[in-house]
């Protein structure tokens, strides 16, 4: 199953007792690890490290200078800096998918690891805070009866993708990934931990170094995750990102099954390039394909989420993913998930700048002004007018887009007034822009990389995402990555022993779009009634009459069919949540204690 978590942090050891008591009974288990003010429970893989009398680490953790497989104790003294660095320890020798809460000094924190691998979200109650995976252990724990925001929800879904504490659900706020939640008695906030820009150097490095220590990175780290489990299912493309982490795995003691899964129609048919991957590596190959039958638009595809992230193809591929693994015995799903983000696949000329600013005029750039125009198509003339933009610009930060399609023109104007923010996009002054916007693909990937965990029942592993391979991403300057007129460069390179050679050489991406233009066709009556009349409309969310237009008999679709999908999702996500927040029964919270009220 996949792994669940309940972390409770009290004002008072009196009271985290009682209530510890009546959320074991909620839960069906007991505590795995409390004293003091925490309290932590788990269900299904997930481990819980206990710190020296001082707190937990929630999750899977992994030395970074260490053999690659998972931490099962924490000795005394590794336990005794972490307490004395409040943390800060974790961050900087170790890493996985965890959530650590410390109690030293009269203050608990509770950090979240800088990938985001391990979801957690928190809401408040009299004199505590409880932190999970998902929303659905908040509401199991009796100790959150949320209900949609309809303002935050409109706001999510015009910023669409960039990570906030904020989510739809009142009183449930997310804690983002290298962030921590600070308590004390006098004090409460987050505070950085971690951030992409101080790994962002100049360059420097030769080139065979670089695709040297980012082949032994990637391969390390997925060595690492694979030693967790016994079977591994690789979901695979054929594609470059998808085929790295497939390879990895075949190199370990256990070769992973590979699933592909296609459209019926030949731009999301990549079997052809799945099965050169399989003959490879030497490993079998499941190829499914997407079905219309598993479609219901009126069912979230990932309803135990507190924003909705999912779209509703989502259906067809996690019901596959689910029972390949019943049939196979497969206790995770590994993905390529992230590896267009982290390994800086972008069409940007920033590239161009970036390098004039970190070498000048010389060989290198003009390398560089080549590489964009092979890349992109465009000439050279056009490829510099578009630098020349870039370096007019005020500030290196990346000015993230909003999606205002079919939203509400209330809806707009509210949020139209501010720019969408991040602690991510405040680049320093002296930022390359390139870096930047490496730096925004980072947090396009976030919310989805754990969306079917609940529905697949499974650990979703995304490799590519961990911190120690962003953190070698980041430091290989921009013009790298699109080297030769090629994207992810580096990583072919560092590959291209240990794949088929058609797979390096491959241009092409599939995509799933017609499977998605499939679902509007077959169900674009159901589809206008379902937005149209839904309660996003009522809530003055949407633009009732512009998707009505949209959906009209004879209108196209084509160019807002995953827009529309998201809707769909959202509207059914928002349904599912005003149901349970009418349903949900609270857990009776003991009294504070006279030393401590």
């Amino acid at each position: 199953m996949a792994p669940e978590y309940l972390l409770l942090v009290s004002d008072d050891p009196v009271r985290t007792a009682g209530i510890a008591a009546q959320i074991q009974v909620r839960l069906g288990v007991p505590p795995a690890y409390m004293d003091g003010r925490l309290a932590a429970f788990r269900r299904g893989a997930n481990a819980i490290l206990a710190l020296d009398s001082g707190g937990c680490v929630i999750g899977t953790l992994f030395h970074r200078f260490g053999p690659p497989r998972a931490i099962e104790r924490l000795d005394d003294p590794e336990s005794q800096r972490i307490l004395a660095s409040f943390g800060r320890e974790l961050v900087d020798r170790y890493w996985g998918a965890y959530i650590a809460a410390i109690e030293h000094e009269g203050l608990v924190r509770v950090i979240r690891d800088p990938s985001g691998a391990l979801p957690c979200y928190h809401t408040g109650f009299d004199g505590g805070v409880v932190f999970a995976n998902d929303a659905d252990m908040l509401v199991a724990s009796g100790l959150a009866k949320p209900s949609p925001s309809w303002p935050a929800l409109a706001r999510g879904l015009y910023v669409k993708d960039l990570p906030n504490e904020e989510t739809a659900l009142v009183g449930v706020t997310e804690l983002l990934p290298g962030t921590a939640f600070i308590r004390g008695n006098d004090y409460r906030g987050t505070a950085e931990i971690w951030s992409p820009w101080n790994y962002v150097v100049g360059g420097g490095e030769a080139r065979a170094d670089t695709v040297e220590s980012l082949r032994r990175t990637v391969q390390s780290t997925v060595s690492a995750w694979a030693s967790c489990y016994d079977g591994v299912l690789c979901a695979v493309s054929g594609g470059l990102d998808s085929s790295i982490v497939a390879a990895c795995l075949a190199a370990g003691p256990r070769a992973p099954e590979l699933l592909t899964i296609s459209t019926t129609d030949v731009d999301g048919d990549e079997l052809f390039f799945a099965e050169i991957l399989a003959r490879g590596l030497g490993c079998d190959l499941r190829a499914e394909a997407l079905d219309l039958a598993d479609i219901a638009i009126d069912r979230a595809a990932a309803p135990h989420l507190p924003r909705p992230v999912s779209r509703t193809q989502s259906l067809s591929y996690d019901k596959i993913v689910a029972r390949v693994a019943a049939e196979s015995g497969a206790d995770c799903l590994f993905t390529g998930n992230g590896g267009d983000n982290v390994f800086g696949f972008s069409y940007s000329a920033t590239s161009i700048y970036d390098r004039l600013r970190g070498e000048g005029i010389g060989g290198g750039l003009l390398r560089t002004l080549s590489d964009i125009c092979t890349l992109t198509g465009a000439s050279p003339w056009q490829a510099l007018t578009a630098a020349g933009k870039v370096a007019r610009r005020r500030s290196p930060r990346y000015r993230w887009k909003p999606s205002p399609e079919f939203l509400h023109p209330d809806v707009l104007a509210d949020n139209q007034r501010r720019e969408p923010a991040h602690r991510w996009l405040a680049a320093p002054e002296d930022a390359l822009p390139g870096k930047a916007v490496h730096i925004s693909l980072l947090l396009l990937i976030q919310q989805h990389l754990q969306a079917n965990e609940r529905t697949t029942g499974l650990p979703v592993i995304n490799p590519l995402m961990s911190q120690p391979v962003v953190e070698a991403c980041l430091r290989i300057p921009s013009w790298e990555w699109c080297a030769g007129g090629v994207n992810r460069s580096i990583a072919r390179q560092a590959f291209a022993t240990q794949l088929p050679a058609p797979l390096i050489q491959r241009r092409s991406k599939g995509t799933p779009e017609s499977f998605c233009v499939e679902i509007i066709e077959a169900h674009r009556a159901a589809i206008r009634d379902h937005l149209a009349d839904g309660t996003l409309a009522a809530h003055g969310v949407v633009d009732a009459e512009a998707i009505a237009c949209r959906l009209a008999d004879d209108a196209p679709t084509l160019s807002s069919t995953q827009r529309l999908l998201e809707l769909v999702e959202a509207e059914a996500w928002a349904r599912t949540w005003e149901t349970a927040a009418e349903n949900a029964a609270g857990l009776v919270v003991p009294a504070r204690s006279v030393a401590t009220s």
